[in-house]
């Protein structure tokens, strides 16, 4: 993959009063890969590989995209 399109690691405390601002940023990164012809990527494995261990202790349960997503946006986006 190009590096240019390349998202960086997610590593970042969710507790930051930036969090919610660099999580959207992040995430709209990521979303970028979709837009590449890549085949049957699982996404879910792709998230995997970018988000640092701290991070990933939050969905490794998970068994599907969304509900990681789901749990994550909950994380850095507080109402």
């Amino acid at each position: 993959m190009d590096k240019i399109l390349r998202p960086e690691r997610l590593e970042m405390d969710p507790n930051s009063g930036e969090a919610s601002k660099e999580w959207l940023h992040w995430k709209r990164t990521f979303d970028n890969l979709a837009i590449l012809p890549q085949g049957d990527l699982n996404n879910l494995s792709v998230l995997a590989n970018y988000v640092s261990p701290s991070i990933f202790q939050h969905i490794e349960d998970c068994t599907d995209y969304e509900a990681a997503v789901g749990i994550l946006q909950a994380l850095f986006v507080n109402p």
